[in-house]
């Protein structure tokens, strides 16, 4: 019994080390790891240092899961299963594990009968040594107790160790004790300046390259809990990011990577500092396509070549870098293609080609099972750098302006798509190898997103060759497709697809002759970079609708679009974005608004009509007039407010045209000074007469204005113009 007994964790102790020195992510993770270390110490309750074996090993397998995804609850698994290997009761650790991992010991969770608090056998077996020396606590035990206070995550979990120091007569390490706890919280801080941190760590950074001493083992320990503790925050950031769509938790994370990577670059010599770098090139895209500011796009495309640089000539990450690149310029392409129209120029896009024709002949040079028909991540990586260089060449043949070129560009496109599906045909579903917050390797949707590319090319081969039938097959697919998928943004792609297929089928027929830019709603109805719209995009496609929906007389529908469109470019402005970006957001309300003002008046919507002329009209008048609008009376009754906005305004002018306007933390820094503004503005809001400063109008006092003569208003949107005369006060 005792040779079974030991062989059964001799198995799950060897199944663990392959699992840590395998380095596939599926093996790591593999829930049946537990499962077997469980049914071990079941078999070995009884001889403690068989269980120790066995926590050991778990105390390893957690710290590699934390080491790949930042997880607190795998550190403080680990930490648990370390510390109370020695315990005389082994299943009571496992179920203290249990209630850990489910978080049951912090409110609202209780503890279900037979459970206990995390911890509680290694503070029960330290109480005892203490007792067994007569009150005396060995320093072992204060050092190692310090120590785990340090590294734990958990709150709850940390305040009872450093209970239980305090019943030791010693001092917990957050209250000073402790020069680790103190060096660590100095480095993780976050709201210190950066040229003050920096000058911390690299003090550390000379500590920890001395001889062995205790000084120096100080430091390098700091310099490793630090790194981890702002990995876990730019993880955290993000993951609040995914939840609120705030682009301030994307700031966040990029300052906790960038701090990080410095941390490794001082301390261990810059072994993770090209994933560093993606990652915060990859951020600042992300933020690129929320807010659309330009420094983002500049920031995102340095932080990834730099990436690129640092990685060894035949490493295959490099393919994986190149084709997250070219994802970026392709977003910098769609952009400058949606502000500029073809004065935008394909340079972005072209660069994008360049890298993925590299990253397509590297595929070939490694030495990896990477061809076609070959297992392994090499043919999913071939199969969406094909994919996207098939994109590229179709959003080339839509912006070029030589029509044999632009004609040729589309059949290589159609060529490369069909080149994708046949090495789907062979391997089955492939996966996009994109990256979760944890580093983790995650499956994509690599049929789903050939299906829109190649109907979209198609489409537009049909309307190049004008055949009507084409154009109808598309606009059939796209309902079907439309209709079955559960992804609410594949379905939003394939109705734009169907709605460009359906006007342009339409325009064919002579059914149609609006001037709508549907080749350039076309273009947007595809998108291989992204599972998200971002606000740019979102904002473009509403118009786009809005529009077709008045060609077919849907006069509700367009004004409910237009109006979601033009809300969310307004909201811009909250974001603190420099104040390029915000005018290129607003410069698309200009249309939108004629549009919306054309739709409220076709649905008999007079009132409406009139508050969203006269809104936008005021919106786009202060941007031209900078601040003067309504401030007239104001320096009559209350000076010291005109002057105190007059100031607040021109520091906000002194800011954007400043250096600081372009630095990481410009949008905060921004939203400190609009914040303020904000502040006088209610202060002059508080004056009688001037309640409606800087809001929208309402129709009454629209009605008021116009005393007793006739105002006329003159609107002019992208199919109709009107005019609506005001008179005496009355309604139109």
């Amino acid at each position: 019994m005792a040779a079974r007994r030991q062989a059964s964790v001799n198995r799950v102790v060897i199944r663990i080390d392959e699992a840590v020195r395998s380095q596939d992510s599926d093996a790591l993770f593999d829930p049946a790891l537990t499962a077997e270390a469980a049914s071990a110490l079941w078999r070995v309750r009884r001889s403690p240092s068989q269980a120790a074996s066995v926590f050991l090993a778990l105390a390893v397998l957690h710290q590699k899961r934390w080491d790949a995804t930042g997880q607190p609850v795998d550190n403080d698994l680990a930490l648990l299963f370390m510390h109370s290997r020695d315990a005389a009761r082994p299943l009571a650790v496992l179920r203290e594990a249990e209630v850990l991992r489910a978080g049951r010991h912090r409110p609202p969770g209780r503890l279900r009968p037979g459970e206990q608090r995390p911890f509680t056998e290694y503070l029960s077996g330290r109480r005892e040594l203490v007792e067994a020396r007569r009150g005396v606590a060995d320093p072992e035990v204060v050092d190692e107790a310090e120590e785990l206070s340090l590294r734990l995550f958990d709150d709850a979990l940390k305040r009872e160790v450093d209970d239980f120091l305090t019943s030791l007569g010693a001092t917990p390490p957050q209250d000073g004790g402790s020069p680790f706890g103190a060096l660590v919280d100095s480095v993780v801080h976050e709201q210190q300046d950066q040229s003050l941190w920096e000058e911390r760590v690299l003090h550390l950074a000379r500590e920890a390259a001395r001889p062995d001493t205790p000084a120096a083992e100080l430091a390098r320990d700091c310099l490793a809990v630090a790194q981890k503790r702002l990995l876990h925050r730019a993880t955290e950031a993000e993951r609040r990011f995914d939840s609120s769509g705030d682009p301030d938790d994307l700031e966040r994370a990029a300052v906790a990577l960038s701090r990080a990577s410095f941390c490794d670059a001082v301390s261990g010599g810059g072994k993770e500092a090209a994933s560093y770098s993606m990652r915060i090139g990859e951020l600042s895209a992300e933020r690129f396509v929320h807010q659309g500011v330009w420094d983002d796009i500049v920031h995102a495309t340095v932080a990834m070549r730099m990436a690129i640089d640092r990685l060894p000539a035949r490493d295959a990450r490099r393919v994986e870098y190149r084709l997250r690149l070219a994802m970026t310029l392709k977003s910098a392409h769609e952009h400058m293609s949606a502000t500029y129209g073809a004065a935008g120029g394909t340079e972005n896009v072209d660069a994008a080609v360049c890298e993925l024709r590299i990253a397509e002949k590297a595929l070939e040079e490694l030495d990896v099972p990477g061809s076609p028909a070959g297992p392994g991540r090499g043919g999913v990586l071939r199969a969406w750098v094909v994919l996207h260089l098939g994109h590229c060449l179709f959003l080339r043949a839509l912006a070029g302006s030589d029509a044999d070129e632009a004609d040729r560009e589309l059949d290589r496109a159609l060529d490369l798509f069909d080149q994708v599906h046949a090495l789907v045909r062979r391997r089955g579903t492939l996966g996009l190898p994109r990256r979760d917050r944890g580093g983790r390797l995650q499956g994509g949707g690599l049929r789903a997103r050939l299906r829109l590319c190649r109907t979209q090319a198609r489409v537009l081969r049909s309307f190049v060759d004008k055949r009507i039938t084409g154009l109808w097959r598309a606009a059939f697919l796209g309902l079907w497709r439309g209709s079955t998928t559960r992804n609410p943004f594949e379905r939003m792609q394939w109705r734009q697809l169907t709605g460009a297929a359906d006007a342009l089928q339409r325009l064919l027929s002579g059914r149609d002759r609006s001037h709508v830019n549907l080749l350039a709603f076309l273009g947007s109805s595809a998108l291989v970079d992204s599972d998200a719209p971002g606000p740019h995009r979102s904002i473009r496609v509403a118009r786009l609708f809005g529009v077709l929906a008045m060609v077919n007389g849907s006069w509700g529908r367009a004004a409910s679009l237009l109006r979601t469109g033009l809300e969310r470019a307004l909201l811009q402005d909250q974001l603190g974005i420099p104040d390029l970006a915000r005018l290129a957001w607003l410069s698309q309300c200009r249309g939108m608004a004629g549009d919306l003002v054309s739709s409220l008046l076709s649905s008999s919507k007079v009132p409406e009509a009139v508050v969203a002329f006269e809104r936008h009209r005021a919106v786009l008048s202060s941007e031209v007039l900078a601040e003067r609008v309504g401030l007239a009376g104001l320096g009559r009754t209350r000076p010291e407010l005109e002057r105190a906005y007059r100031e607040i305004a021109e520091r906000l002018r002194r800011f954007e045209i400043s250096v600081d306007a372009h630095r990481p933390n410009h949008a905060s820094r921004r939203r400190a000074l609009l914040a303020e503004r904000e502040s006088v503005v209610r202060r002059i809001r508080a004056v009688r007469g001037l309640e409606r400063f800087r809001q929208d109008p309402r129709y009454a006092d629209l009605l008021a204005a116009s005393g007793q003569g006739s105002v006329v208003l003159l609107n002019a949107g992208s199919l109709r113009g009107e005019a609506l005369v005001l008179n005496d006060g009355k309604s139109p």
